[in-house]
């Protein structure tokens, strides 16, 4: 146990101010030296260079983001082709094309509302118009300032909640279904490929409703129109995807990878 920590044992809390004295750190000169001051005794007291120090800090916090941040990503389930996605790299030059940027942009200024109100978002348009590429973008940014996300495909969605029905399943369909729900932002992709079955769309209708109810906001994406896309859902789908400010986006310029 140090001399200091012996002296200030049930002692009030300590008092630390400069001495006058200077110090000098080669990289950013000269620096007042500390004292604490325990019962009026001056005991000498240093951090080192307090400029240093902050800088430490701030690449200590810096470090620390990008962990997280690269945690977040992991574990969005965002494809490693979609991860460096941005909003400016969605091509094109057309008004069209200009307004689903700024949408794109807006709904991320606007994000911790449209978290408090469940807004959600609809991609639809041809193959290859850059649908995924801008969802994608939105959870990348979102991510960056802290926000959780995940990705996935309209059948692997439905999917992972049926391998919870065998035997052998390690998790329960409610575990699963929580999964989805729990993301801040949740993306699904290829929208109106599948749905083999009724139940399909029972097990849709339920992450979806879950978020709606827990006012999770949702990105569809896929390449019905939004009439084709009321039938695929059913008119009570799509009535909660409109609900507080919720839009569709058409993409109908050609495919970029033409």
């Amino acid at each position: 146990m140090s001399d200091l920590t012996k002296k200030t044992m049930g002692l009030e809390p300590l008092l630390i101010k400069s001495n006058g004295l200077p110090k000098t750190c080669p990289r950013h000169g000269e620096y007042e030296g500390r004292v604490v001051v325990i019962q009026g005794e001056q005991i000498p007291f240093s951090r080192g260079c307090p400029r240093c120090a902050e800088e430490l800090a701030v690449k200590a916090r810096m470090e620390e983001q990008k962990r997280k941040i690269s945690r977040l990503m992991t574990e969005s389930g965002i494809p490693p082709r979609f991860r460096k996605c941005t909003i400016e790299g969605l091509i094109g030059d057309s008004k069209d094309i200009d307004h689903a940027r700024n949408v794109a942009k807006g709904y991320i200024g606007g994000f911790e509302k449209h978290l408090s109100r469940g807004t959600s978002l609809y991609f639809c348009g041809k193959p290859g118009t850059g649908k995924t590429h801008l969802a994608c973008a939105i959870g990348r940014e979102l991510m960056r300032i802290g926000y959780s996300v995940r990705y996935i495909s309209e059948y692997k969605l439905t999917r992972a909640i049926k391998l919870t029905w065998g035997q052998d399943a390690e998790r329960s369909e409610d575990e699963v279904t929580r999964e989805f729900i729990q993301p801040d932002l949740l993306i699904i992709d290829e929208i109106g490929v599948s749905f083999s079955s009724d139940a399909d769309g029972i097990l849709f209708y339920q992450v979806l409703g879950g978020r709606y109810e827990c006012s999770r906001p949702t990105i569809l994406v896929g390449n019905l129109t939004q009439e084709e896309m009321v039938k695929h859902f059913h008119e009570r789908v799509a009535d909660r995807m409109r609900d507080n400010g919720g839009a569709t986006i058409s993409f109908n310029w050609q495919s970029h990878r033409r």
